[in-house]
């Protein structure tokens, strides 16, 4: 995963890169004391979370790289920062479907390629 995180870095313009690492951080805290936990307001409310989504769209791509590469509870995150939900009612819950509604919208945005 360092690796991979290294190569990430490199692709990303300087002034960003701290942000990145701050973002690897902080995934991985999220990720590490909330896991196991069903989605529900400790994972949501986690102060983890709530700084990525802070960081705004800088964080798009990242959090739709990591969604891509590992899955995971960030509808709530790219709801919050978007402002839109490409998910239709008969995905919501259906996390598959659900991942690849969000992978469209940000290949479709620029947001990942």
């Amino acid at each position: 995963m360092v690796t991979e995180q290294t190569e990430v870095v490199s692709e990303i313009p300087t002034d960003d890169a701290a942000l990145f690492g701050e973002f690897c951080r902080l995934t991985a805290q999220w990720k590490e004391e909330t896991l196991g936990d069903s989605i529900g307001l400790q994972v949501l409310a986690h102060p983890a979370h709530l700084r990525i989504i802070g960081m705004g769209a800088r964080a798009l791509p990242w959090i739709l790289r990591d969604l891509a590469d590992e899955g995971g509870q960030w509808y709530a995150a790219l709801q919050a920062i978007t402002g839109e939900n490409p998910v239709s009612e008969e995905d919501a819950g259906r996390r598959p479907k659900m991942r690849a509604a969000w992978i469209e919208l940000g290949q479709q945005r620029g947001w990942i390629d």
